[in-house]
């Protein structure tokens, strides 16, 4: 099932990769503004914590992530999951010290990152069964919570919103809310507080929680 649905992603994302290049079209985002809005969203939630970390992005397209990151001046060690070769090639053009993998990451179980992140790779389904998008994008968090020792932050296209388009994929902040905790954490933020018709969800680990608040006060909170 996974090798139909990711040819399917891999050949609509090469097409347009190839239409319009290395631009924010070229990855599927109306433009740089509202793609720098994701991902300070993204971080807002980590920033503190990114410095000297080891971070995967997921989707990483041309890995304007490691970009935003770099202007931002956080010092941090990159690696990227993306499924069009074209972009890797690309990507490694640009900054030859980054490590990309043309991979599905379901298929990964031997990789630990301190952060997993995902920005828009869930959005859009290519004529793909929505259900069957949808199951796989929760396989996917599921998947980038495992390979996290400190947590992850991904966004997704809100049901809560003013415009929907056919080919695009919302989904329930309740819902993954709820999937979240119960799968993963209860350490939970939901954030659709910025233009975009979308959220951002981060998820933390409980022990890199426990880390953060040490003070015998808070012990009772983490023995379950």
């Amino acid at each position: 099932m996974n090798n139909s649905l990711l040819d399917n992603q891999r050949k609509a994302y090469s097409e347009n990769f190839s239409k319009y290049g290395a631009t924010p079209l070229g990855t599927y985002q109306n433009n740089l503004e509202t793609q720098y809005l994701r991902f300070e969203r993204l971080i807002k939630n980590l920033r503190k914590d990114l410095e000297n970390t080891r971070i995967h992005d997921i989707g990483s397209g041309t890995c304007d992530f490691h970009r935003f990151l770099l202007e931002n001046n956080i010092n941090h060690e990159y690696h990227g999951t993306e499924i069009v070769q074209e972009m890797i090639d690309f990507s490694l053009s640009v900054y030859p010290d980054i490590k990309l993998y043309n991979r599905d990451l379901l298929s990964v179980s031997d990789e630990m990152y301190d952060f997993n992140v995902l920005s828009g790779t869930l959005n859009i389904s290519h004529d793909l069964d929505k259900k069957a998008w949808k199951e796989y994008s929760y396989n996917l968090v599921e998947k980038m919570f495992a390979l996290s020792s400190k947590g992850i932050a991904f966004n997704f296209l809100s049901s809560y919103n003013t415009f929907t388009k056919e080919d695009l994929v919302y989904f329930d902040p309740r819902e993954f809310l709820n999937f979240c905790i119960k799968k993963l954490s209860r350490f939970v933020i939901i954030d659709q507080c910025y233009p975009l018709y979308e959220a951002t969800c981060t998820v933390f680990k409980k022990q890199f929680i426990r880390s953060v608040y040490k003070e015998k006060a808070f012990d009772k909170y983490f023995i379950h």
